[in-house]
């Protein structure tokens, strides 16, 4: 079962790579990095260099978007030096998920939650929560009336 799925993997990798023009970008990589860019393409059962160019691209959105700002551009150009070039290793980032991330993520996830509730009561609440969590930047604990009693009665 297992070659069968390889097989149509591949396959279809073959079909996709003859449609898309592709270059090739070789660049040296710390290897824990690497390693974590093969495990998820593994995890996600995807090429790896199909994860590798989408990740690419979400970086170098984030990275136009800071350089609309000249302070910031400096900024980006002494932490690539600092922290990318002038290092044997990469440092292991507490933080793997920037901020804007976190925002869309909460956003959306504020939508659903507005979705679902039919209460206009409980959609100022959901609302209330988010706002707060905005100002003290800290991640949105959603809580309903539903949810508190089901918190309740577990």
């Amino acid at each position: 079962m297992f070659r069968v799925v390889k097989r149509y993997k591949r396959k279809l990798e073959s079909h996709f790579k003859k449609q898309v023009d592709r270059g090739q970008f070789n660049i040296m990589l710390d290897s824990q990095l690497a390693a974590l860019v093969k495990a998820t393409a593994r995890r996600l059962e995807v090429p790896t260099y199909v994860l590798s160019e989408h990740l690419l691209q979400l970086g170098v959105v984030e990275v136009m978007a800071l350089m609309q700002d000249e302070a910031l551009t400096e900024r980006l150009g002494r932490h690539l030096l600092d922290q990318h070039l002038l290092v044997a290793a990469l440092d292991p980032e507490p933080e793997t998920t920037t901020q804007r991330v976190r925002r869309i993520s909460n956003v959306l996830n504020l939508l659903e939650m507005l979705e679902i509730t039919a209460d206009p009561q409980e959609q100022t609440d959901l609302i209330r929560q988010f706002a707060t969590s905005v100002l003290k930047r800290q991640p949105t604990r959603w809580t309903t009336s539903e949810a508190a009693a089901d918190e309740r009665e577990g």
